[in-house]
């Protein structure tokens, strides 16, 4: 059953960024939009132009004005590449190393030129791909991922393949560009559409949008992952959960409801998500006007992509209506989480 407690006057929470007309142009011109990420620094930002078969990564500057989360975008390089087929879902290894998901193509992963002063289109060939597992199946459908980079000298992927219904891990060498990824099944009982992905900060906590049961699942990375692992908790309360991410040292989950206007705020005070009760909180994002010129069907309308700032304070998210939308979560959230 959905969480019928939604919140009211977001607007209040709305944080205006500041745009250089430049980018303000290339965001008029995105079209639909799917994720959203911040570079581990905070200094850059990616947003996928969907139907362009492009990725926008602006220049950011996060900071604070009056106490309050504030952000500038001063920059845009707007990326397209033969590999770039609906690209859905991405993340950063580093500031100059980003790995796309696309829906009608493969994972690919590109090195980054300079940031420039203003809005620069640029045609960039991957750096690598990641095209089949271990099994010498290829990945397809590949939509949200998820990197780590716990090991020195590797990358490890984690690949929602949305319509075989599972996530597959690749691991590959950052010093030999030449070295075959390593590529498995990593889960699959009882996914449907897959459609987000995100790791704790301890690594510890696997987080799984499963579209299709409207719910979130959570895995304890402690333990065993393999095909046919289940998950230790089970989060409802959403129509379709797309985007989603951990903060605030891993005690809040944040997750876009692709099917409605909102966005759900799970919390684990302690931290553990296996046990104990978890806080919820579903709060409005979107304007009723917005969310209804997107509300083509009952999966569509709300927003995908989701991201905040190290520290916990800034959301962003995205949508075909709003491409970006900033919001000060202490002040979305209030006092009740």
């Amino acid at each position: 059953m959905l969480n019928d407690v939604m919140v009211g006057g977001f607007e209040q929470a709305l944080v205006n960024a500041q745009i250089a007309p430049s980018v303000s142009q290339a965001l008029a011109e995105a079209g639909r939009t799917e994720d959203v990420r911040f570079s581990p620094s905070g200094q850059r930002m990616a947003v996928a132009a969907y139907l362009k078969n492009a990725v926008l990564v602006f220049g950011t500057k996060v900071g604070a004005s009056g106490g309050h989360p504030a952000i500038e975008i001063d920059s845009c390089l707007e990326i397209h590449s033969a590999s770039l087929s609906e690209p859905h879902g991405f993340d950063f290894i580093d500031d100059d190393t980003l790995v796309v998901g696309n829906r009608r193509g493969r994972v690919a992963v590109f090195r980054l030129p300079a940031q420039p002063s203003g809005h620069l289109r640029v045609d960039l060939r991957p750096w690598r791909m990641v095209r089949r597992m271990s099994n010498g199946r290829k990945v397809k459908n590949p939509g949200s991922l998820v990197v780590e980079t716990r090991e020195p000298g590797r990358a490890s992927i984690l690949v929602c393949q949305n319509y075989r219904n599972l996530v597959s891990r690749h691991v590959f060498s950052m010093r030999h560009s030449l070295l075959p990824s390593q590529g498995r099944v990593l889960l699959k009982s009882g996914l449907e559409v897959p459609d987000g992905i995100t790791i704790s900060a301890n690594g510890r906590w696997l987080a799984l949008s499963n579209h299709l049961t409207h719910e979130v699942l959570i895995y304890d990375r402690t333990k065993h992952l393999h095909p046919d692992a289940q998950p230790v908790r089970r989060l409802q309360g959403l129509a379709y959960p797309h985007g989603l991410r951990f903060l605030r040292d891993d005690t809040m989950l944040g997750v876009t409801d692709a099917g409605l206007p909102q966005v759900v705020f799970y919390t684990a005070p302690d931290g553990d998500w296996s046990g104990g009760t978890i806080g919820q909180k579903s709060v409005r994002v979107l304007d009723e006007e917005t969310y209804a010129r997107g509300h083509r069907n009952i999966a569509e309308g709300g927003p995908k992509g989701i991201d905040f700032s190290a520290d916990g304070r800034l959301m962003v998210i995205s949508c075909e209506e709003q491409p970006l939308v900033f919001m000060d979560v202490d002040r979305l959230l209030g006092n009740t989480l």
